[in-house]
């Protein structure tokens, strides 16, 4: 799980938008498709999914997420 860092406005339509301390959930499956410098994610907010520039987000801690679903 990673967390969202900086907002990021997407400039194609396979991108997904980012808003600061949103989670993004990353499946290695879909991280094979991305491009280098790109993660592939789901929004936990929106349920969006797309790519987004992985200098963007960090990883999460294991307890903020578990927060966010406690």
């Amino acid at each position: 799980t990673l967390r969202v860092m900086y907002p990021y406005v997407p400039q194609n339509d396979d991108e997904l938008e980012l808003v600061p301390s949103d989670f993004i959930f990353m499946s290695s499956i879909e991280q094979a498709t991305a491009s280098e410098g790109w993660v592939y994610g789901t929004s936990m907010s929106t349920g969006l999914s797309g790519l987004l520039p992985e200098n963007y987000v960090n990883r999460a801690d294991e307890c903020d997420t578990w927060v966010l679903h406690g």
